[in-house]
């Protein structure tokens, strides 16, 4: 075996007798022996053992003498030798990665439970975001370097690099060096968001935003007490909480939306929140998050793009669209009537426009380095004898170029991470509590699945092997588990 090579074979096939095998494994922290000794020739095998460790890189005499015991150790049970483990490296010391401790339960995912009757609130989110002025919000916890390990070639394994947890004081935080600690400067709402962590102010309006109160735009945090009247636009920096209605209005919010009633759409109604939505039923808007989406009853014929998923914790989705990147959950699908339901999963719906911008800055970019080289050429050959009054036209082209080159190399980077990061969020399943009604179209990226006829419930479509599965599932109420069988649906 030639220095280096590793070997994958975990269940090695008979060998003859006599025959000697070393194999590395776990990234050469194992050496390790397969081997069927002949009894009478265990001498012989000893002397070709250490033949073959000398060749594989293992010269030390320490090193040589502890896989010898460890071969008579293994010998002394059985003559037939397996994955007999003769040289362990020294693996690396791991880092510690840096960490944010949060102060609070500013950013708890889900709703609060009744103790007593185990039901979910959806109206009342678990995080508590308010904050008091010089109330502790976070502490960073710095990263610590790991220390290298040696294989058993005795090379340096160095440790990996420990991960970064990104956090910066935003408006109205403070940050004190000594501890690392981040406070409130004023009482507002909290919000980290882009590793820019800060304190909202929150502005309430009591009643309706209408003609009386005119279109709102808060670099902050809105309550509203009444509803959003047609014809309205509400932007906020913050999170926006509506204890009324939404009516055909414009939504725009950097944080969460909740609303207490439901979203009504119209011709001017466009929603687009960069965290999540929580309402209590759609119908006919449409809408962007970023984050998930609950609803309590009904989304009926709304257009729903999300990064996140979306859920209909008791109701049903008829009609319209839903593009969701991690999954779609719900009772029902379907009405009788209630034409088509579009449901696609698996689908980051911003992720191509995100990544065409930079595309085409790239392709900028290498135009302009095309141009920079050609006018460069006349120049090289002749650099030292560059005319005075061309130097600094040429050393501000090559500054350009190199900034070009820093800036595409950033863009390319970022273009690998947003593709990689949507690829892990992707979750291509649906699942569906109570039933599907015909006329519904589900693509669980990149496949297609038309439902024709009615299912009934608990059911399962994921994707799997690059086919559609639908499974049903068992269970009772919101305790489903156990698959049983694929179903086997007609063409």
């Amino acid at each position: 075996m030639a220095e280096g090579q590793e070997q994958t074979r975990t269940a090695p096939e008979p060998l003859a007798p006599g025959a000697l095998v070393l194999r590395f494994a776990e990234e050469r922290m194992q050496l390790l022996l397969d081997a069927e000794v002949v009894p009478g020739g265990e001498s012989q095998t000893e002397r070709q053992l250490r033949i073959r460790l000398i060749e594989s890189g293992i010269q030390e005499t320490m090193k040589l003498a502890e896989a010898t015991r460890s071969f008579r150790a293994a010998l002394d049970q059985s003559h037939t030798l397996s994955g007999v483990l003769l040289l362990s490296g020294e693996p690396p010391k791991p880092p510690r990665d840096a960490e944010i401790v949060w102060a609070g339960e500013f950013f708890e995912s889900g709703f609060m439970v009744n103790p007593e009757t185990g039901q979910i609130n959806y109206r009342e989110r678990a995080a508590k975001r308010a904050v008091t002025e010089g109330q502790l919000l976070a502490t960073m916890i710095p990263a610590l370097l790991g220390e290298s390990g040696r294989d058993v070639l005795g090379k340096v394994v160095p440790p990996r690099v420990p991960r970064r947890a990104g956090i910066r004081a935003g408006k109205n935080v403070n940050f004190v060096e000594e501890g690392e600690k981040y406070y409130a400067t004023m009482a507002g709402q909290v919000r980290f968001q882009n590793e820019i962590l800060q304190v909202d102010d929150v502005v309430t309006i009591r009643g309706n935003v209408d003609l009386s109160t005119g279109n709102i735009h808060h670099p902050g945090s809105l309550s509203i007490s009444g509803n959003i009247e047609p014809d309205t636009a509400v932007e906020a920096a913050g999170d926006v909480d509506v204890f009324g209605c939404i009516d055909d209005a414009r939504v725009t919010s950097e944080g969460s939306l909740t609303v207490q009633g439901g979203i009504v759409g119209g011709p001017n109604c466009m929603i687009k929140v960069l965290g999540e939505i929580h309402a209590r039923y759609i119908q006919n808007a449409d809408i962007e998050a970023e984050g998930d989406i609950v609803v309590e009853s009904e989304i009926i014929q709304s257009h729903i793009k999300t990064r996140g998923s979306v859920t209909v914790t008791q109701g049903r989705i008829v009609g319209g669209e839903i593009i969701a990147l991690q999954g779609v959950q719900t009772d029902k699908f379907g009405s009788d009537g209630g034409g088509k339901t579009e449901v696609r999963v698996g689908v980051d719906y911003s992720l191509k426009d995100r990544v065409s911008h930079m595309e085409t800055t790239l392709a900028e970019h290498k135009k302009r380095l095309e141009a920079i080289t050609l006018r460069l050429a006349p120049f090289r050959t002749r650099a030292t004898s560059i005319p005075p009054k061309l130097k600094d036209t040429v050393v501000a082209l090559l500054q350009e170029a190199k900034h070009l080159q820093e800036d595409s190399h950033e863009l390319e980077a970022a273009i690998e991470y947003m593709r990689a990061e949507s690829k892990a969020l992707a979750r291509k399943e649906v699942l569906v509590r109570k039933w599907i009604l015909p006329d519904v179209h589900f693509h669980v990226h990149p496949q297609d699945l038309w439902i024709r006829e009615q299912l009934n419930g608990p059911l399962r479509i994921y994707l799997r092997e690059q086919k559609i599965r639908v499974v049903r599932l068992r269970g009772d109420g919101r305790r489903l588990h156990e698959e049983s069988e694929e179903m086997q649906l007609p063409e």
